[in-house]
């Protein structure tokens, strides 16, 4: 009589299987933004069936909450940083385009997925308490919040201009040095 083949470990696949759709997800937001895209094509990025999308994070809201998790956490760059060179840190996230290697760009995600009402509030927290909030807390004084909240704006605006619409500032030496001197700009501004 044939052995049945060992059954995998449900622990082992259920976590195969959240973490390939995470990573699905990731990389098609970065590209489709949340209105545009639906639970079957995370699903069969994922090479799964669209059901375990519900089964595990409830919902595509969830998922993307999830998705998002930990994206836009500047603490990493704060700590390995001296105070004197946030500036430097954070343009760094640009030039360096914090693209994983799996495809996922949190910047794309913002700029795609901003504009859908399901998701907005999900994404100003994600923003406000993983780079807003630390920085400015770090910053401190009566302005750190406002001086926290220029800096995002400085880098999603350069980060639309340069990399969306192609209108090059990061590749040259001036412009980055340019991005710096913003960015120091808006982290120094008085209180």
């Amino acid at each position: 009589m044939p052995t049945r083949p060992k059954a995998a470990t449900p622990g082992r696949d259920s976590a195969r299987t959240r973490a390939a759709l995470l990573d699905a997800a990731r990389w098609l937001l970065s590209r489709s933004g949340y209105d545009q895209l639906g639970t079957r094509e995370i699903a069969a990025r994922a090479g799964v069936d669209a059901a375990l999308v519900q089964r595990y994070f409830g919902s595509k809201k969830a998922l993307f909450e999830k998705a998002i998790e930990g994206a836009f956490d500047v603490r990493p760059l704060l700590a390995a940083s001296a105070r004197g060179s946030f500036a430097r840190s954070l343009a760094q996230i640009l030039l360096e385009r914090r693209d994983d290697g799996a495809g996922f760009d949190p910047a794309l995600l913002i700029l795609r997925s901003a504009t859908s009402a399901e998701v907005r509030l999900p994404l100003s927290r994600a923003l406000e308490g993983e780079f807003v909030e630390p920085l400015a807390r770090e910053l401190g004084g009566a302005t750190g919040r406002s001086r926290a909240i220029a800096a995002l704006g400085v880098l999603a605006g350069v980060y639309m201009v340069d990399s969306v619409l192609g209108i090059e500032l990061l590749n040259e030496p001036q412009g980055r040095r340019l991005l710096e001197a913003l960015i120091r700009t808006c982290l120094e501004g008085g209180d």
